[in-house]
């Protein structure tokens, strides 16, 4: 309201300015030409006609021309509004308006900047936008007041469980506050909405000159199992490389000699012959066997689509020999349960957990297997329970190499939990409080039908 009442100001200084412009000039041109009339001896009735028509030609000009000045400050006025609201769209004529084109030329120009920037910035927000959703942590910010002004996918989804961001504040998170308090730490939370270690990071930063804070969750776990997981890949792949160059040459080389020896007679020639195939059979078995490893090191990324609950236990359900249950707090029929995962990968993970868990049973004597599923936000979690004497050693194992079995590559739980990571779930095994050990595999889950 300042900026047009100022402008307004403006505006009448000017036309009083062209207004006693123009009868400055042309009051003296009329007075010479009326007294030159009446010098000449002009009849009086003329000499009064001609004196009116050249009072009415000095007032329509002086009209002509407010009105002119009018229209231009008025279009110039608009032009810088539109620029004040961020209107970038409007632009000056300038055939039509000649008088003012210089300054409708830069207006123009500014306009044409001013839209340039916008776009430029627009477009920078969209594509932050769209990394800070595809983002695993929970990234959010708030102003001075606590109040929530952004959030991503992942914090909407499992720190504001949906709500509008607007509808949300610190203060409703009496948590959060104690995160607040140094830029970086390890804190661990047990709420409603998160349980667990998690890693925070705070960071000041300016909006429209106000302060802001940018805070950001990321589970801890998550991060050290997928350091772990590439870790233990890199050492795979050198011991697979490193082996195999000096696996190859003695297998050949036993070959070659066990093919000699049978072609000479000597007295210990059967001792020589069975040295050398043992030599060879156990290089061949430690080949297969690093090679069985090399599976951990080099799985292929997922090849995910929609698959149902259901799809993917009924393969794999009557390759065994044993009874399921099922818990009775399914929220669905499995049909109507839909996963976004490699199908192939998955039953891989579950045919491991469900053999395990029978094992786990064939040494206490027991039969029978539990499946329970459960729905939570967006997440989905499969359960699979034994009924055997539960986990012993929970530290090791993850470990590839570690088995407690007689005939175990130590390799089923660590590449269960691999595929977990890359389908961005995850692989949890615990004891139950009754009996047995619980295999829980979470993962996001696609739709929800409500058929």
């Amino acid at each position: 309201m300042q900026f047009f009442a100022r402008s307004k100001t403006k505006v009448v200084d000017h036309k009083q300015q062209q207004t006693r412009l123009i009868l400055g000039l042309s009051l003296p041109a009329i007075l010479v030409a009326f007294f030159s009339l009446l010098y000449v001896g002009l009849n009086t009735y003329l000499l009064a006609f001609f004196s009116i028509i050249a009072l009415l030609g000095l007032f329509y000009v002086v009209y002509a021309t407010r009105n002119n000045i009018d229209k231009q400050q008025q279009l110039i006025s608009n032009l810088l509004a539109a620029l004040i609201e961020e209107d970038y769209t409007m632009r000056g004529n300038l055939q039509q308006d000649a008088a003012i084109a210089p300054l409708l030329k830069l207006i123009n120009t500014l306009a044409d900047n001013l839209q340039t920037k916008s776009r430029q910035v627009s477009e920078k927000q969209i594509l932050i936008d769209k990394i800070l959703d595809q983002v695993q942590a929970m990234c959010f910010a708030y102003d001075n007041e606590q109040n929530i002004v952004m959030a991503n996918h992942a914090a909407h989804t499992q720190l504001f469980l949906g709500q509008e961001i607007e509808d949300c504040s610190l203060q409703d998170f009496n948590w959060l506050k104690s995160l607040t308090e140094k830029n970086s730490a390890v804190v661990t939370l047990n709420t409603s909405q998160l349980q667990g270690e998690y890693f925070a990071f705070k960071d000041k930063y300016l909006s429209a000159g106000n302060p802001h804070t940018l805070l950001l969750l990321i589970k801890a776990e998550q991060i050290l199992d997928e350091r772990k997981q590439q870790a233990w890949q890199d050492l795979l792949r050198v011991l697979s490389h490193e082996l195999n160059n000096s696996l190859t040459p003695i297998a050949t080389i036993s070959r070659s000699l066990n093919k000699k020896v049978q072609q000479c007679e000597f007295s210990k020639q059967p001792q020589f012959q069975q040295g050398l195939e043992i030599i060879s059979e156990r290089a061949s078995s430690l080949q297969a066997f690093i090679s069985s490893y090399r599976e951990l090191a080099q799985l292929p990324k997922p090849s995910k689509s929609a698959v149902t609950v259901q799809s993917l236990f009924g393969p794999i359900l009557p390759l065994f020999d044993c009874e399921f249950t099922y818990s009775e707090n399914w929220p669905k029929p499995a049909s109507q349960l839909v996963l976004n995962v490699d199908k192939k990968q998955l039953q891989q993970v579950l045919i491991n957990l469900i053999k395990n868990a029978i094992e786990a049973n064939t040494v206490n004597n027991q039969q029978g297997i539990e499946l329970d599923l459960e729905e939570s936000d967006d997440m989905l979690k499969i359960c699979i329970r034994d009924f055997g004497q539960g986990i012993a050693n929970f530290d090791n194992l993850f470990v590839p190499f570690y088995t407690t079995k007689q005939q175990g590559t130590g390799l089923g739980l660590a590449l269960s939990r691999q595929i977990m990571l890359n389908h961005d779930g995850q692989l949890q095994l615990e004891n139950h409080l009754e009996q047995g050990a619980i295999a829980t595999v979470t993962l996001p889950a696609l739709q929800r039908d409500n058929e």
